[in-house]
């Protein structure tokens, strides 16, 4: 591999980057690698902005043939498994379900998704961008989380892997992320459009970001990916989003809560073809995981997948439900006190971007049995798994060095396709959303 400093030259150089405003960086300025991150600074509309290169491991992250082969299956099994999901979503509103499971299914949404969640986005396509957040133990994956709102990540990988490709051993090989982004956006707009009696290609793609927004460059990295297909692309910020011409729009940070998700709510689903669809982020609910387990949702997962069931429900991991002073599992119920802090993640179904979510592994014995105390029924008690490996990084001069870090792998699922694959690591157990930690492509063996 190359040295560290050509390499993040190179990494600047393509947009694998992620942005501060100079301030937050400085506060942050402890918080980063052992050898700094190259940094370069570029100028927003609304100020000056620092460019932090997002470092990698030094060694190629390879799977095998029995890794790849699972990640493959669960890429094919994930849509019926969304379709499913919307089937008990519409049985739960239309009260066809026990109430207790009508209560269930609604803990994971919000009221204006309970209310809308069911209008059709106008593509076939059930969720086009998935991102498994998995553990890789015995060739196996196990899943830890599910997101759907927004293809982040992407871009960055795209970015990368078009550096490295052509560099790295003719018998590994790369998942084509770029190719199959592309893909799948074409497949919804041109089902959105051909059903609204318009050509494919008279419908622009908006990529909503705001120049702020820390993945900025990985926006641009898909824009880029899109334009070189073949699509008219373009980045705009949320309140340059008009009424009047038909639009297709992917969103970034933009969901319930942000003032610009009311922009994007106008016109939709006639005006605007909106990926990742709106009203709908409760198909990425941890809870589903433990749905799938139970009687009456277990049956009907059983019908929707069939003999693919049993991979799905091997790689889920133990999920239960807080209720009063105990959990409910699948198989049994257990002393809320009981739950080791080490061994177990609480969480809010209807929290998302990691608020509402506590390791107990990151807690101390006191706060522990403080969270314990205050959890709410319909709360998601989640077994914990650690995951760490000896990894070669650079040093503080640059140099290659070994570090025991925790890792994860994303699994980037578009429409029953693997289309990419990412690899985090960093020194604590959550492993993203900050500036020490690491990413890299991840290529396999045939």
């Amino acid at each position: 591999m190359k040295p560290i400093h050509e390499l993040c030259s190179e990494l600047l150089d393509r947009g694998v980057v992620y942005r501060y405003p100079p301030e937050r960086l400085e506060f942050l300025s402890s918080g980063g690698h052992p050898f700094p991150s190259p940094t370069h600074e570029v100028q927003t509309s609304t100020g000056p902005m620092i460019e932090e290169v997002i470092q990698p491991v030094l060694q190629p992250i390879v799977l095998s043939r029995p890794a790849i082969k699972h990640a493959r299956q669960l890429a094919s099994l994930w849509p019926p498994f969304m379709r499913a999901q919307m089937e008990i979503f519409q049985m739960a509103r239309a009260n066809h379900l026990p109430l207790e499971d009508c209560a269930l299914v609604r803990a994971m949404c919000t009221d204006e998704e309970w209310e809308k969640g069911h209008i059709d986005p106008g593509y076939g396509v059930i969720h086009p961008f998935v991102r498994l957040d998995a553990l890789l133990i015995d060739e196996c994956w196990k899943v830890l989380d599910i997101n759907s709102t927004r293809p982040a990540g992407v871009g960055d990988i795209i970015a990368h892997q078009a550096m490295v490709n052509g560099n790295i051993d003719p018998l590994v090989h790369s998942l084509p992320m770029g190719a199959a982004f592309a893909h799948v956006v074409r497949q919804c707009v041109d089902d959105w459009a051909s059903k609204r009696h318009l050509p494919g290609e008279s419908v622009g793609v908006n990529i909503v970001v705001r120049e702020r927004d820390g993945d900025w460059k990985n926006f641009e990295n898909l824009r880029r990916a899109l334009t070189g297909s073949g699509l008219n692309a373009q980045l705009i910020e949320p309140d340059q989003l008009k009424l009047g011409e038909p639009t297709a729009v992917i969103r970034s940070r933009i969901k319930e809560g942000d003032p610009a998700y009311e922009i994007l709510k106008a016109g939709y689903p006639d005006e605007r073809c909106v990926l990742s669809p709106l009203f709908r982020r409760f198909i990425g609910n941890k809870m589903w995981m433990y749905l799938f387990s139970i009687e009456p949702f277990a049956s009907l997962f059983r019908g929707r997948l069939g003999p693919g069931y049993a991979i799905l429900k091997g790689a889920f991991p133990e999920i239960g439900v807080i209720d009063g002073v105990e959990v409910r599992f699948p198989d049994r119920k257990v002393p809320l006190a009981s739950l080791k802090r080490d061994e177990w993640v609480l969480k809010d179904p209807a929290g998302s971007s990691g608020r509402r979510m506590y390791l107990g592994c990151r807690t101390g014995k006191g706060k522990w049995q403080e969270l314990i105390s205050r959890a709410q029924d319909g709360w998601i008690a989640q077994q914990f798994y650690p995951a760490e490996e000896r990894l070669t990084v650079a040093g503080a001069d640059g140099e290659p060095t070994e570090r025991k870090l925790y890792t994860k792998h994303g699994l980037y699922l578009f429409d029953g396709v693997l289309a990419g694959m990412e690899f985090n690591a960093r020194p604590d157990p959550v492993v993203h959303g900050a500036r020490n930690t690491y990413m890299n492509p991840v290529y396999y063996r045939e």
